[in-house]
């Protein structure tokens, strides 16, 4: 199983998530728009609350990283509120 890694958009500061082998943790991530992400340290290596959301589990990463949007357990996007969202 590989583990998911997470990457910042250099421009907007959105953090994405990617599920890679460990040998190219390091590498960069090439998104859609050509841009290249470098790779920051989150939540990964953290235990799983599983019963939880993201931001619930870990509300200090998101209101520390303020990403544009977050991601529901069941695949959801949404634009990040932090009133909502912490």
């Amino acid at each position: 199983m590989c583990p998911i890694y997470e990457y910042k958009h250099p421009e907007t500061n959105e953090i994405f998530t990617e599920l890679r082998s460990v040998k190219n943790r390091n590498k960069k991530f090439h998104a859609p728009d050509g841009l290249e992400y470098e790779r920051v340290v989150g939540t990964i290596g953290k235990p799983i609350n599983k019963g939880k959301e993201g931001w619930e589990r870990y509300p200090d990463y998101y209101k520390e990283t303020n990403p544009k949007y977050v991601r529901h357990k069941d695949g959801n996007k949404e634009k990040y509120d932090p009133t909502k969202h912490c």
